[in-house]
């Protein structure tokens, strides 16, 4: 049986957008894994949701999300949580926890959000800017207990990578040598986890540029592995959209371009 499902980068809760995505994507396709920053927070944020639920609905399709750093932390740890910990916020909208893994035809996906906010120098902490939009250590060991998974979905890069984005002089003189080096130490903690769960594909967002880049790193036994990294572009760029098509075990990505109607 062959499966396709859409995943997405960042939205910003930029409503058109995510409705063009939504009604972009061919009939066959029932979920879409949105991988961070989708835009939970402020006074827009009921108004939206219900947006992207109701597209959602229209075309019988679920949204997962994974968080990211522009997140109201404290607001989704009020949601309540089913066993696997994920809350859903609306109908057809879900947001996975750290950590959560599912397979479709048997291949095994890991959702790992969260990254840092190198701007929170310009935002206010427990309105704009939450402390538990980064990954912490405990999640890492937590997360990489579960052993290997063949695609790991997150919002931050592992540093391997080597994403589009400021060089670390750069980013220490637009956001100071403390949120700099955490930013860093944050691609670190995302690489600690890739090298645990050696996943042969990595899809994140956080750096709204779309790119593929393979990296070889080494897994738990000292032996090398290879990963291919996907990062995906943020809403009003092309490549913001992939669609992935599962068959027989494994996974291939199609670039999508999505449909404006407006």
């Amino acid at each position: 049986m062959t499966t396709r499902i859409a995943l997405a980068g960042d939205w910003h809760a930029t409503t058109w957008w995510a409705r063009d995505c939504v009604n972009s994507l061919p009939d066959d396709v029932k979920l879409l894994i949105h991988l961070g920053d989708f835009g939970l927070m402020g006074p827009t944020r009921a108004d939206y949701i219900t947006a992207v639920n109701e597209c959602a609905a229209s075309r019988d399709l679920d949204v997962w999300v994974i968080p990211g750093n522009h997140e109201d932390y404290d607001w989704l740890e009020q949601r309540p949580v089913d066993d696997d910990g994920v809350a859903q916020i609306a109908e057809r909208v879900f947001v996975l926890p750290r950590g959560y893994r599912f397979v479709i035809e048997r291949v095994v996906f890991c959702a790992v959000g969260g990254a840092v906010s190198i701007d929170q120098g310009q935002r206010t902490m427990g309105t704009t800017w939450w402390p538990q939009e980064e990954i912490t250590e405990a999640e890492v060991m937590e997360v990489s207990s579960g052993g290997h998974a063949d695609v790991l979905l997150t919002h931050d890069a592992p540093i391997n990578a080597d994403p589009p984005s400021m060089p670390h002089a750069d980013l220490t003189q637009f956001a100071g040598v403390a949120v700099a080096d955490k930013a860093y130490l944050h691609h670190r903690r995302v690489q600690d986890i890739c090298d645990a769960l050696t996943p042969r594909r990595l899809l994140h967002g956080h750096f709204h540029s779309r790119y593929t880049r393979p990296i070889t790193s080494t897994g738990p036994g000292g032996d090398p592995y290879e990963c291919v990294v996907d990062g995906l572009a943020c809403d009003r760029l092309a490549g913001n959209l992939v669609l992935t098509t599962i068959d027989g075990g494994a996974e291939t990505i199609e670039e999508f371009e999505v449909i404006h109607d407006h």
